[in-house]
Order: C-alpha cells, then sequence, then structure tokens
C-alpha cells in the first residue's frame, strides 16, 4: 500500500515539474513584433540601446573646403554625426550637414516595422531660432532620409519652431506673426501640425491653425 501511494505522489509531481509544450509555430512568431511601440529620447550622454542596437548621436563641426585647414575656418559649418553599432559591428557611419545645433534626439519605430527611425530637432543659431526636424530611417545598415511636408502657404512664418516626438507622431508648433509683429513678440496665433509615419513617408495627420489675422 505505502509503495502504490509513493508511486502516485511521485507521478504527481513529475507531472506538476514538467515543463509545458509549446507549439514550435506559434513560438517562432511571438517575438515578430515589438509587443509595445519603441520610443526613447538620446539625451546628453548622446547614446542609446535599443535591444542590442547602439545609437550614438553627436554634434560636429564640417570645416568648408575640399581639404581645408580647420584653424582657417572661421565659422566652421555643423553638422550630425550618426554611429549605430549592431552588437559590436558598425553598420553606420555617416556625418550630416545640419546648419544649425542638436535641440532633441528621439528613437522610434513608429510603423513597427523593426526599422528604428532616429528624429533629430535642429535649430538655426540666427534670430528666428528656425527650427526643422531632420528624419531617418535604418533600413540595411543605411539610412534613409524622409522629409516633412511643407508648410501651408499664407502663414506669416518667421521661426521659433517647437518639435515633439511620441510613439506614433511628429508635432510641429509655431507661431503666426502679424505684418507689423516684432520676431520676438507673434500675435498672428498659433499652428500645429501632427505627422505620422506610414509607407515610409511622413504623412500630415491633422493640423490646427489659430489664425488672428
Amino acid at each position: 500500500m505505502m509503495q502504490f501511494v509513493f508511486l502516485n505522489l511521485f507521478f504527481f509531481i513529475f507531472i506538476i515539474c514538467s515543463p509545458a509544450q509549446v507549439d514550435s509555430k506559434e513560438d517562432s512568431n511571438s517575438f515578430a513584433k515589438p509587443t509595445s511601440p519603441i520610443f526613447s529620447e538620446i539625451k546628453r550622454n548622446n547614446w542609446i540601446y535599443i535591444n542590442s542596437t547602439q545609437i550614438i548621436v553627436s554634434q560636429v563641426y564640417i570645416p568648408e573646403g575640399s581639404d581645408p585647414d580647420p584653424r582657417d575656418v572661421e565659422y566652421p559649418l555643423r553638422g550630425v554625426l550618426i554611429q549605430v553599432r549592431d552588437g559590436v559591428e558598425l553598420i553606420v557611419n555617416e556625418t550630416i550637414e545640419t546648419l544649425g545645433n542638436i535641440v532633441r534626439v528621439w528613437v522610434t519605430d513608429m510603423d513597427q516595422d523593426l526599422d528604428l527611425e532616429i528624429s533629430m530637432w535642429i535649430q538655426s543659431t540666427g534670430s528666428s531660432a528656425a527650427g526643422r526636424l531632420l528624419f531617418y530611417e535604418i533600413h540595411e545598415s543605411k539610412l534613409k532620409q524622409r522629409k516633412l511636408p511643407r508648410r501651408p502657404k499664407g502663414l506669416s512664418y518667421r521661426g521659433a519652431d517647437i518639435f515633439k516626438v511620441s510613439e506614433t507622431t511628429i508635432i510641429r508648433k509655431f507661431a503666426i506673426h502679424k505684418p507689423t509683429d516684432p520676431n520676438c513678440c507673434p500675435t498672428g496665433g498659433r499652428a500645429e501640425f501632427v505627422y505620422k509615419y506610414e509607407n515610409d513617408q511622413l504623412v500630415l495627420e491633422k493640423n490646427n491653425i489659430k489664425n488672428n489675422l
């Protein structure tokens, strides 16, 4: 009797502790897409890891001319150095002229295709502080630039753009000037544009223009 109880107890423990069988087809597809949107901001240390991918974005200075002496260049062009490593392998190493300073940098995967995107808010050094957003997708070890649609005509634009990037959208805001407004003090209203990224294109999703002209 004791031997029978012992065998039954052993069989019960074996069933509880045995690993569950997983369908191999279902398991092979379980990591095909991230469970949540990829979104992160590159802070002042200028690099970030997304899984095994390291992305480095640095402000650099590009001397003008084909082979200049940097000591002879009074106002070198500003640029951005983008480096991407897959593990230990350097797969992207590109310098891009920006003619402005980096304000913020975001890394996303808005279209959920596992190709990461880099959004860079660049601000000019002039009095208008005009801003623009540079958007690149990392595809097959290359940077593919995607451009924002142009601003609608008829808006009195003098710069001072503000950009905000989320997991799925890009928002651009700027003030509208009346013809007699100084650059510092716009009174013509505000414009806001929301863009999304789909089918390898940045497209305008909606706009909100409060025009006081």
